[in-house]
């Protein structure tokens, strides 16, 4: 790997979300969510049917801290929810 993966993690989440790259507790977390047990697209194709039913309850820990994450982050922190023009969205829908 030779610290690419590290670098484009952290890289990647403080350009498109403003992220701290320097927050190991965070990268960690998301490394682990990304790269280790599965990719977030298996959680997505796996979750995503039952977004309409579940409204976030019961999802493994792991997604829930990652869309904590990914709210707080800059990024999403300052979206507003509940505007017709984006489907009436919620932060945690969007992260």
């Amino acid at each position: 790997d030779s610290g690419h993966m590290a670098f484009l993690m952290r890289y990647l989440h403080y350009v498109i979300f403003g992220i701290d790259p320097n927050d190991e507790e965070k990268m960690e977390t998301l490394t682990k969510f990304h790269y280790d047990s599965t990719s977030a697209a298996y959680h997505l194709k796996v979750v995503g049917n039952a977004l309409g039913c579940l409204k976030f309850r019961g999802w493994p820990k792991m997604v829930q801290d990652v869309a904590k994450i990914y709210m707080e982050s800059p990024a999403i922190a300052k979206f507003e929810e509940g505007n017709d023009k984006y489907n009436n969205m919620t932060k945690y829908e969007l992260a």
